[in-house]
């Protein structure tokens, strides 16, 4: 994951989470994926890279050129990316989230 450049998320069975493309932000790698299950969870358009519609193979073709010829927009959504990812989902945060449910849930 340290070296590549981005990544491409092309499932288009409607994965529960994909934790790779949260691996790929966590390193500042933007990630293109199609818009099915839960992936709009962590993949925000254009912001931590592009959701395109499922099976839009032309879509999901240009953004992904689109990411590596251009080098501004790459390096914005780079550390968009990162950021996301270690806001949203480090290990603490997700303990935390964790924790709130069984208290929640005990009450």
């Amino acid at each position: 994951m340290k070296m590549c450049y981005l990544l491409i998320f092309p499932s288009i069975y409607p994965e529960a989470f994909g934790i790779s493309g949260i691996e790929a932000m966590m390193k500042g790698k933007p990630v293109v994926g199609f818009d099915v299950g839960g992936v709009s969870t962590w993949l925000k358009n254009e912001e931590s890279g592009f959701l395109v519609p499922v099976k839009d193979l032309d879509s999901f073709l240009k953004k992904t050129i689109f990411l590596l010829d251009d080098t501004e927009t790459y390096t914005q959504i780079n550390k968009k990316a990162r950021v996301l990812a270690l806001s949203e989902f480090s290990a603490d945060k997700h303990m935390n989230k964790l924790v709130d449910i069984y208290k929640n849930t005990l009450k």
